[in-house]
This record gives structure tokens, sequence and C-alpha cells, in this order.
């Protein structure tokens, strides 16, 4: 689970308006304390941690990726490869981002928030990811998947042939266009 957190005081791009403060440190704050609980069960087995920004260090230093160079993009897709299970929280505008579809295109299983938005062809909950609601939700879902491998591999099938369906570039345009004529 290798994420980054959100300047809630500051964003060139975008005014602050308090909404996005208050969704930035909820984002924020779930990161890290998932953070902080899967390193606690896993110890060891657990791969994850912030990008080391001047916002991550100076908030949550203690949940920093173990080196810098691993939240790097190349090392970050090294890494999913490496693992059977991955993590996907809420982002900004309550998107859980582009990591939930690389972790499909590389058939990993899956644990995340509650998707907010409408995706592609049929992906199911309990079969494609397990969701969570809240940091104590992570971690039983978490200690699920360690302890059930055929549950674990089932869900690795079941995602594989969800990109294939639904995610590959040829059939998302494919499905787009038949959509729209």
């Amino acid at each position: 689970f290798l994420a980054r957190v959100w300047d809630h005081e500051h964003d060139p791009d975008f005014e602050v308006t308090p909404e996005i403060v208050e969704d930035r440190l909820r984002i924020n704050q779930v990161r890290a304390d998932c953070i902080r609980a899967l390193r606690r069960e896993f110890g060891e087995a657990f791969t994850g941690g912030l990008a080391h920004t001047d916002y991550a260090r100076r908030h949550f230093p203690d949940c920093l990726a173990p080196c810098a160079a691993m939240t790097s993009k190349r090392t970050y897709i090294d890494q999913v490869r490496q693992h059977p299970v991955c993590v996907a929280t809420t982002g900004l505008n309550g998107s859980i981002g582009w990591k939930f579809g690389e972790y499909m295109a590389l058939s990993r299983a899956v644990l995340s928030e509650q998707l907010g938005f409408q995706v592609p062809g049929r992906l199911n909950p309990g079969q494609n990811y397990l969701e969570f609601m809240s940091v104590d939700d992570c971690l039983e879902q978490a200690c699920r998947l360690a302890n059930n491998t055929d549950l674990l591999y089932q869900m690795m099938i079941a995602n594989h042939e969800y990109f294939q369906s639904s995610l590959r570039p040829d059939v998302l345009v494919l499905n787009c266009l038949s959509q729209a004529v």
C-alpha cells in the first residue's frame, strides 16, 4: 500500500475551500491509519508507506515508505507485481484512482474503500475486491485474505478476467464505441 497524502493548506492548482480541507484531512488520516494498522499486524510482510513529500514528512513521519524511491512509478509497479494483495483508498473528489485499475490489470487481490463511482463491466465487492469502511475493516479484510488462499486466488482470477473483459484498452474503447453507436 504505497500512497501519497495531500496538502490541506496549499494547492497551486485549486482554491483550497473548507470542504477540500476536510476531504484532504480525512483522506490523509485514513491512509496513515491504514499504514500503521497494516504494519503493526503484518510486520515485515507488509510493504507500504507514504511518498516522501515535505507535507508527509511534517505530518506523518512514522508512515513514510521505507525509502523514497519505493514510490516512484517504476518501482511502484514492480512492487505491485510482487504482492498478491493491494490496498486502494478513496482519493480526491471521492475517487479511487488509477491504482485500482492497475491492480486489476496485474490480477491482484484488492482491498478497497467503497467505490463512489460506476465502473465499466461487472465489478463486484466480495468477488473482485473486499470493501472496507474503516481502518479496522481494512485490517480485518487483510487478515481474511492472508488466512484464506482460496479466496485470494479466486479474487486474482476474477480480476484477471475482469481486466480482460472490461478494462483492457482495446476492449474498453470497443465497449465505449458500442454504447455510443
